[in-house]
């Protein structure tokens, strides 16, 4: 039989007909017991098998348990055992930290999977304001430009090196992200670019002032 399988109900019928009529000491399996080897065996094969594998809680069944849980609390003890017994292992949803060579070939990699055009990207709202200004204009870009082999550029004005960035609120005020931003704008800056980032708040103000403060170059037109 297949683990996870069911009896169908006509089987289960004869087994309880079979087991009516050869019970006790009829049984032929009566008053034996499995040898040591046997119970070894069964062992083995019964390791890593889930006893419920296959079986479903009723929906009703699972309020009751839910609500058996609610208030319940481990106590100081419970929590010590739970402690030890994960102690010097790692956190089954916290990543390891990378090494700065495996950020850097992360980063290349990211650069050239953008390099090869099968990457699909989809523009953002402050994104697609932004390059609706910059077409209103008449002012030649690029876009999702792959810079110095450490960024990439939302926006790139190749005439004037100004490299543009939208940077949304939720992932550009996470941990470690405004440091990586600063980073890259030194790196750009040291090859000659004129970087320029704009927030959320400020494109979803005004993408016209936006765009007014690099305007201050002489911006190629198409």
């Amino acid at each position: 039989m297949k683990l996870g399988s069911r009896h169908t109900e006509e089987t289960k019928r004869k087994m309880r007909k079979a087991s009516a009529h050869a019970s006790g000491e009829r049984n032929p399996f009566y008053g034996k017991h499995h040898s040591e080897e046997s119970r070894r065996k069964l062992r083995i094969k019964r390791k890593g098998r889930k006893p419920n594998l296959g079986h479903t809680h009723s929906k009703e069944a699972r309020q009751k348990m839910s609500k058996s849980q609610e208030g319940r609390k481990h106590t100081e003890e419970t929590k010590r055992k739970i402690a030890k017994a994960h102690r010097g292992k790692a956190h089954p949803y916290k990543r390891p930290k990378a090494s700065e060579e495996t950020k850097r070939r992360i980063r290349e990699s990211i650069i050239n999977h953008y390099l090869s055009g099968k990457y699909l990207y989809k523009d953002t709202s402050i994104e697609r304001k932004i390059e609706k200004e910059l077409q209103r204009r008449g002012i030649y870009y690029e876009k999702q430009v792959p810079l110095c082999k450490v960024t990439v550029a939302d926006f790139y004005l190749p005439q004037t090196r100004t490299v543009v960035y939208c940077d949304g609120e939720y992932w550009h005020s996470k941990d470690g992200r405004k440091d990586k931003d600063i980073n890259q704008d030194v790196i750009l800056t040291f090859h000659g670019f004129n970087v320029y980032r704009f927030t959320e708040r400020e494109i979803n103000k005004s993408a016209k002032r936006c765009v007014n403060k690099i305007n201050g170059k002489k911006i190629a037109k198409c």
